[in-house]
């Protein structure tokens, strides 16, 4: 009884203990330390396996049921050192991981499962999805790619120039064929006439035969027909060198191409394809055609790897990641093809099932003029996604400043400044929004209300470091005796105030130097000697000193050429001397925040 008495207050410690760790590793957890969590969890496994398992289970399904990524991965992470060949929670583990952009542990986790079970779906599935950095889970995977089910070739982008030239050209071959037809029937319903009439039975019964067979074909034209069609309306344009000639040879020889594909015909395609090429002309699905030629022609390895070329100058190219799952597919690779058909179809799922980005743009735009402001922005936020076009980045700020979102406007009109630093709508744009909430800044100083109006002063200072602004808002700082800001805003005032004057003076030289290039063009040494010495005097500079020095050795002027030289040299040593003791201040500058921040 005794015995039984102590082990059981040994156990009943050991429990006690390995709940202390279990509670301390879930605090960890609360702060965010992960790695901390895990090694009491470890240490708490280690005390006592059995127990720490079943109560770390618990913790694990609670934060599981509440999304708690991180803290399930953690505990996760030792249950799957018991439960070795638990492929449910190795799946679930790789979840969690994904959930938090972790994408390789994810992939080592699900590749876990499989090794456990390999026709678990669920976890083939998310290793395609987590391969593919798509967020999206379980079932939810495989529903995506339904979309894909029923197709068997590629998928092509639409025809360019004249979008339905393959229908215009099967409409006409059809009549001309439906003539060829009746005419050949007129012909033959004469012949058996004349066969009935003049008794020749055997024969009457044959062309009977051949008549009614012709009368049940059909008018649609063949392939080669519609490839003849094509070649003779590149023949006929061949000689056409204007501007929209040339374009419409090069669109009808593309069209060719993928007319062709879309028939299975590799060499018609390549030799549509290899004769723009050889002509320099680019078409953007010109290699993706390529590609699909070869793959028929049996060099799979080949397309692969033009695909893939593809992929890395633009990985959300819908039509790239499709076909190029379709292609794996054709090829036997189940996994890789999932892995990009789940790009593809998360990609369509984003643009409403468009492939191309411009008619996604374009929608956005019929939305926006239609007053769908929240449809355009949500379209337009899809394309800025996947590619920096300014124009879109324009309409967004569009919408934003109709709503009165200036914050939001401001971060649009940036963007576009990143994109072309030049741009005058932008930098309009900023100004207009600057200037709203000056004026809002203005209303509240006149009510006296300063906090308000420092508040909105900040703001249009956030946007612009209009010098006018800070002076103003200096005015209202001045009033809040916040002496710091004062002081602050007065000091960059005084930069830029500088800097306008250093402009001006520049802008001034300029002049005085274009002045006398002028005068020297024209011989007028003494106007051109009066600008150059007005902008030398201004400015150290090596090219305004040339063309004095020039002036003066061509006219023999002596004395000036030596002072010239004699005050080069007093500006040289005089702009080292500043430029030292430019550093030496920046050194004291340096030493001064390093003392106040120890």
């Amino acid at each position: 009884m005794l015995i039984k008495s102590l082990k059981k207050s040994r156990i009943q410690k050991s429990h006690l203990k390995t709940d202390e760790l279990i509670k301390k590793g879930l605090s960890l957890l609360d702060g965010k330390l992960y790695k901390q969590a895990m090694i009491e969890f470890q240490n708490a496994y280690e005390l006592e396996p059995t127990y720490a398992s079943s109560q770390l289970q618990k913790q694990f399904d609670e934060a599981v049921a509440v999304s708690d990524h991180e803290a399930a991965l953690s505990i996760g992470l030792i249950l799957i050192k018991v439960n070795k060949t638990d492929y449910h929670l190795a799946n679930t583990l790789g979840n969690c991981a994904r959930h938090q952009k972790n994408y390789k542990q994810a992939n080592n986790l699900y590749r876990h499962a499989l090794k456990i079970k390999k026709n678990y779906t669920e976890a083939f599935y998310n290793l395609a999805a987590s391969m593919g950095k798509v967020d999206k889970f379980d079932n939810e995977v495989r529903e995506s790619l339904k979309i894909f089910e029923k197709i068997n070739d590629f998928i092509y982008p639409e025809f360019v120039g004249d979008k339905n030239i393959v229908t215009t050209i099967s409409e006409e071959l059809t009549e001309k064929n439906r003539q060829l037809r009746a005419d050949k029937m007129a012909e033959m319903e004469q012949a058996l006439e004349e066969k009935e009439a003049e008794g020749e039975i055997h024969e009457a019964e044959k062309l009977k035969f051949e008549f009614n067979k012709l009368k049940q074909a059909k008018d649609t034209p063949s392939h080669e027909q519609v490839c003849d069609y094509f070649r003779k309306m590149i023949k006929n344009l061949e000689e056409d060198v204007s501007e929209a000639g040339k374009e419409e040879y090069h669109n009808t020889m593309y069209n060719m191409g993928i007319y062709a594909l879309t028939k299975k015909d590799p060499d018609t395609a390549l030799e549509a394809f290899e004769n723009l090429k050889n002509q320099k002309v680019n078409f953007k699905y010109l290699d993706m055609f390529f590609a699909i030629a070869k793959t028929y022609l049996g060099d799979v390895k080949s397309a692969i790897e033009i695909f893939v070329e593809g992929l890395g100058a633009e990985q959300n190219n819908r039509f790239f990641n499709v076909n190029l799952g379709l292609m794996y597919r054709k090829a036997g690779n189940r996994l890789l093809s999932t892995k990009y058909l789940t790009i593809g179809a998360s990609l369509l799922e984003k643009s409403d099932g468009l492939y191309h980005l411009s008619d996604l743009t374009r929608i956005a735009d019929e939305n926006l003029e239609s007053g769908n402001l929240k449809k355009a922005l949500k379209l337009y936020g899809i394309v800025v996604e996947e590619t920096d076009d300014p124009n879109v980045w324009s309409s967004m700020g569009e919408i934003y400043m109709t709503q009165e979102k200036f914050e939001d406007a401001i971060q649009t009109y940036r963007e576009i400044l990143r994109i072309d630093p030049k741009s005058k709508h932008a930098q309009l744009q900023l100004r207009e929004i600057h200037d709203i909430y000056r004026i809002k800044g203005e209303a509240f100083y006149r009510e006296s209300k300063f906090k308000a109006a420092a508040t909105f002063y900040e703001r249009a200072l956030r946007v612009l470091r209009d010098h006018e602004t800070i002076k103003e808002t200096i005015a209202v700082y001045k009033l809040m005796k916040n002496h710091q800001k004062v002081e602050e805003l007065t000091e960059e005032l005084e930069k830029i105030q500088q800097r306008l004057k250093e402009e001006e003076n520049e802008k001034r030289r300029q002049e005085h130097i274009r002045s006398g290039k002028i005068s020297l063009k024209r011989k007028d040494y003494k106007q051109a000697i009066e600008s150059f010495e007005f902008a030398f005097r201004m400015k150290l500079d090596k090219d305004v000193f040339v063309y004095l020095a020039t002036i003066y050795k061509a006219l023999k002027r002596n004395e000036e050429m030596q002072l010239l030289l004699e005050r080069w040299n007093k500006m040289v040593e005089h702009e080292d001397k500043m430029k030292l003791f430019q550093k030496q201040e920046e050194r004291e500058k340096e030493s001064e925040e390093e003392d106040s921040i120890i």
